[in-house]
């Protein structure tokens, strides 16, 4: 490279302007004085982290460790790492300094040692001094970077147009040429330096600086620079950056920094210097707040060769200015020289003829004109299409792209095309229900790809047709390209498929083969369709149907799908539809699918052909699906689809018209679904919607770290309907808060397994219930595993469960979970069964301030059958409600029902009415009810009654016995401490209840005890008691034989001691 003087003299004023700030700063920050100190240095080093956002992602720490000397005057290390996102770059430095506070400040001078790993690969190093200087308002600190290995390194021969010249570009005929140029890598000296400012809120601080490099054999980078770091507490504070330079222009970085150790952030500093004594080192600007990708500044370059050299042949080259009277044959010939005028099918036949198939499309308006042989397109022959600006020199861009204009159709990729191309161009219709712009129609055993980029495809029936009924393979890769506006149409396989219409992009895989789209970075917008007539179907912005045997694989990432419309209901922004027995996957990632006036995503398998046997694979990530007039995603699973693989992670679906993410299954099929660190919030209805209808495939969703909150209907909605097979739902770590009706509804109305599992899940403030379940079904099975669980401030229930079956069983595990201030019950679990089962363990809960149950355990049966219900509960705390436990048993028509309930190691108090409640109940024609009822090691505290027991017998006949024991209790400071009252209003049937208390304390009840009716309580081996016992019309209270002087009279106080025995006072 030649260096002129022009080149001298702006190094030289760089550095002067660089050197003379240096002065101006140092001088400034060196003149304020410092106070005396008052203070040791803490002893711990001092630790920083910065994250940043800006031009990639950033981040850099250090560690400043004293090594030797006294607390205000000592030797440091300082290790240093700095990180870049784009392509690894990082940046290793070690530092060793000495810092001492004076008169005038700390002081400090320092040598780092960094090691540079760059954009391309290579490696740097430096020998980096510095001097410091930190006041109490001003900082000064100044730096010099001086490399010690390779300032250069070659990264090989490019044309200059790539490296952004254009200027050397010349073309002749059919062919362009180009300098070659050599790239490289350099670095060299430089240095920064800047002055910080503290100010008075929230003691920020505000610098000031500037940066200059002289990297071998390029420009010099000159930068200056304003930075502030504002604490939100001693140990974070937020960062902000603005630099503009020489070589990177406008840099603008925000993130968050944390102090930790010997350090602050300032946000407490009193004025006293000995607490920044291990305060960062402030160096390396370019990187830290400049546009560099290093602490150090390293940069690409180029130089000339001189040598010129073929870039492209084959070249035909078109100009817009076509006139009327040209005719149909070719005009022009194609060369540089005499370009083609005008974008005809002649004069594209005739480049193809010429084998001259790279067409460069200048900038301009062209009308097309069609051929003979197909009037509705122009069709190509394996042909790369340009957009170039600046007579052909640069690559087209915005509105300077050629803007091609049609009547009907746009280009035709033939039946035999190998590899076509669309770059940088503008293709528009002028019939909006013409066909497509793009019309990919491969009817060919040959293997096919298509690559689009930066192409806008506006106003025709479909923006782009890909058809395929053979066996090969067909490959479209859509990069940067704007599909806009298109409004149903499109090609006529396309118009007869189902009665569909399309609208943007459209597949069609009627054969064997394979089609893989790609849609990278595009915006799919506004493209609508009608109801067309008979129509079922009409697709929307992206469209995959698979019709055969073959396989489809869509991708789509970092794009916009938006605006989209249809005239019907199945239809999709995304429309995915398998009618076969062959696959479709797809997978959306980084992409907004939003606002469409139709589902977000349309999952769809065998809805037309019921006896297919095809797969789906979705997975959608880092994507919003969110303000769709219908559901974000739904899916619609029929006929003999085999299996259907879902996955959402880290995405968003909120505001959704319909329903967050909606499954309808008629089919055969297994499905998966699994969703992660999902938010799907402020939906019209559902947040999540799982209905199994009429089939017999297994299903299986998994829920994790998601939301589900604020929809207008259930968080989880859960529907079984006349199906077989089974369904597991997995539900960890998330969140089904303030839905206006349930967090999860179950309805299983199906003789199939269901089981769910939730696991460290919050669902709070709900409409109704936390989790609503309703049965009524024969022989169903289901599971409710609840693990960790926080249920609380729901409008009525927190668990609501109403089990209705004339078979099968329900069982209920919930273990450490929170059910509280629920304004009915916190657990109400009712079981009306002819024959069912329904189980409930509760283990290491707490249950509290629900405004009637704590937990409502209910056992109705009918018919001539026996219905078994038992509930246990272990090491919980049941408190502050209405009832703490109400367990009742009802038997009619000749049911039997048993009711078996366990309290063991609990605490059950402060509850207004009763901690423990147990009533049964005769009815009809000759029901009987049997209930046990197990109290054992748990406390019975400060209740309305303590134990409470209700049974009678209102049958024809039929017997109504009630046993309960308690024992290894204490049931104290209750109003009633046990209250049994027994009628038996049945002409031949019986009614009793006995009640033992052993090993027990019974005291400071205001009533210890009452039996009234055919009741029994027996008090056996008391460890303490002491109270009133009343007893009345048959009931009996007994106590061990040897009480002194006799067995009480009812109103009569008794103390028992383990030691002393018991005597009626």
């Amino acid at each position: 490279m030649a260096f002129s003087i022009k080149h001298t003299s702006k190094q030289f004023l760089s550095k002067g302007l660089f050197i003379g700030g240096c002065m101006v700063l140092g001088y400034a920050s060196a003149n304020e004085a410092a106070p005396a100190p008052i203070m040791l240095m803490p002893s711990t080093p001092g630790f920083s982290a910065y994250g940043f956002a800006g031009n990639g992602w950033t981040a850099y720490g250090d560690i400043m460790a004293p090594l030797a000397g006294q607390p205000l005057n000592f030797f440091y290390v300082d290790p240093q790492i700095y990180y870049h996102s784009d392509h690894q770059e990082i940046t290793g430095a070690v530092g060793l300094g000495q810092r001492v506070l004076t008169h005038y400040g700390i002081l400090g001078g320092y040598v780092f040692g960094d090691y540079d790993h760059s954009l391309d690969g290579n490696d740097y190093w430096f020998v980096s001094p510095g001097i410091e200087r930190l006041g109490t308002r001003f900082d000064f600190s100044a730096n010099l970077y001086i490399p010690v290995s390779t300032q250069k390194f070659d990264n090989g021969l490019e044309f200059a147009d790539q490296v952004g010249d254009y200027s050397k570009i010349n073309f002749s005929g059919h062919t362009q040429y180009d300098e070659l140029v050599q790239t490289f890598e350099s670095t060299g000296w430089g240095g920064d330096a800047q002055i910080g400012v503290r100010t008075p809120f929230r003691n920020s601080k505000v610098y000031f600086g500037t940066y200059f490099f002289d990297p071998k054999d390029n420009d010099s980078l000159v930068g200056g620079l304003i930075r502030a770091e504002v604490p939100i507490n001693d140990h974070f504070s937020v960062v902000g950056s603005e630099a503009y330079d020489s070589k990177f222009h406008n840099t603008l970085k925000a993130g968050l920094t944390i102090w930790l150790g010997g350090r602050s952030t300032g946000y407490t500093f009193s004025g006293n210097l000995a607490e920044r004594m291990v305060d960062p080192v402030q160096r390396g600007a370019a990187g830290i707040a400049g546009g560099g990708h290093n602490l150090q500044a390293i940069v690409q370059g180029s130089q000339d060769t001189n040598q010129i050299a073929v870039e492209k042949t084959n070249i035909s080259f078109f100009v817009p200015n076509k006139s009327a009277t040209d005719g149909d044959a070719p005009v022009g010939d194609g060369t540089y020289e005499n370009p083609y005028r005008g974008m005809t099918q002649s004069n594209v036949d005739d480049a193809n003829g010429q084998n001259n198939r790279n067409f460069y499309i200048n900038s301009g308006t062209y009308n097309a004109v069609y051929g003979s042989v197909n009037p509705d397109f122009i069709v190509l022959n394996n042909d790369q299409l340009y957009g170039r600006t600046n007579n052909f020199r640069q690559t087209a861009s915005g509105s300077s792209r050629p803007l091609i204009k049609f009547d009907q159709g746009g280009f035709l990729v033939p039946a035999g095309d190998s590899n076509d191309g669309f770059n940088d161009l503008q293709l528009t219709g002028t019939n909006a229900n013409g066909s497509a712009g793009i019309y990919v129609d491969h009817e060919s055993g040959k293997n096919l790809t298509v690559n689009i980029n930066d192409l806008s495809v506006k106003n025709f029936g479909d923006g782009i047709d890909i058809y395929n009924t053979n066996n090969a393979q067909v490959s479209v890769n859509i990069f940067k390209s704007q599909i806009l506006d298109n409004s149903g149409g499109g090609v006529a396989p396309f118009q007869t498929v189902n009665g569909g219409y399309g609208g943007g992009v459209v597949v069609f895989n009627d054969g064997g083969g394979k089609v893989n789209l790609s849609i990278d970075r595009s915006t799919i917008a506004n493209n609508s369709n009608g109801s067309g007539e008979n129509a079922v179907a009409n697709w929307g912005g992206v469209t995959v149907f698979n019709n055969d045997t073959g396989s489809t694989h869509l991708r789509i990432s970092r794009s916009t799908l938006s605006g989209n419309s249809s005239g019907s209901s199945v239809s999709g922004a995304i429309l995915l539809d398998n009618e076969s027995s062959g696959q479709i996957s797809a997978v959306i990632d980084k992409t907004n699918v939003v606002n469409n006036s139709i589902d977000g995503i349309n999952l769809l398998s065998d809805l037309y052909n019921k006896n297919a046997t095809g797969s789906v694979d979705l997975s959608v990530d880092h994507s919003n699906l969110s303000g769709d007039s219908g559901a974000g995603l739904n899916a619609n699973i029929q006929g003999n689809a085999t299996d259907i693989n879902v996955g959402v992670e880290d995405s968003v679906i909120s505001g959704n018209k319909g329903t967050g993410i909606s499954f309808n299954i008629e089919s055969t099929a297994d499905v998966f679904l699994n969703v992660d660190q999902t938010r799907i919030n402020d939906n019209t209805t559902d947040g999540l919607a799982f209905n199994n209808v009429l089939s017999s495939g297994n299903s299986v969703v998994n829920i994790k770290d998601s939301q589900l909150n604020h929809n207008g209907g259930n968080g989880i909605n859960i529907v079984n309907f006349e199906r077989n097979g089974s369904e597991q739902f997995n539900i960890i770590d998330s969140t089904m808060n303030s839905n206006s009706e349930s967090g999860i509804n179950i309805s299983n109305n199906a003789s199939a397994d269901l089981t769910v599992k939730l696991k460290k899940d919050t669902l709070n403030n709900n409409g109704f219930s936390g989790i609503n379940f309703s049965g009524n079904s024969d022989q169903d099975n289901t599971l409710l595993d609840l693990s960790e669980v926080t249920i609380s401030h729901n409008k009525d229930f927190g668990i609501n469960i109403n089990y209705s079956v004339s078979s099968g069983s329900f069982e209920l595990i919930m273990n450490k979970s929170f059910i509280s201030d629920n304004e009915v019950d916190g657990i109400s679990l009712v079981s009306n069964t002819n024959s069912g089962t329904i189980t409930a363990k509760i283990d290491n809960s707490v249950i509290t301030g629900n405004k009637s149950s704590g937990i409502l355990f209910e056992n109705n049966c009918r018919d001539v059958v026996n219905c078994s219900a038992s509930l246990t509960i272990d090491h919980s705390r049941i408190t502050h409600n209405a009832y703490g436990v109400n367990i009742s048993s009802n038997a009619s028509d000749s049911g039997v029902a048993n009711t078996v309930a366990t309290i063991s190691h609990s605490f059950i108090g402060f509850n207004s009415q009763a901690g423990v409640s147990n009533s049964s109940q005769n009815s009809g024609l000759v029901g009987n009810v049997y209930t046990n009822l197990t109290i054992d090691h748990t406390n019975i505290v400060g209740n309305g009654v303590g134990v409470l027991s209700n049974a009678s017998n209102d049958a024809e006949g039929g017997n109504n016995d009630t046993t309960i024991l308690i024992e290894k209790s204490a049931i104290i400071f209750n109003d009633t401490g046990v209250s049994v009252n027994t009628t038996n209003d049945s002409a031949a049937g019986s009614a009793s209840t006995g009640v033992i208390i052993d090993q027990s304390i019974v005291a400071h009840n205001n009533l210890a005890l009452s039996s009234v009716g055919p009741s029994i309580i027996n008090v056996t081996n008391p460890i303490y008691f002491n109270g009133v016992v009343n007893y009345s019309d048959g009931g009996q209270i007994i106590f061990p034989s040897n009480i002194q002087p006799n067995q009480p009279n009812s109103g009569d106080t008794v103390i028992c001691t383990w030691d002393n025995g018991c005597f009626v006072q």
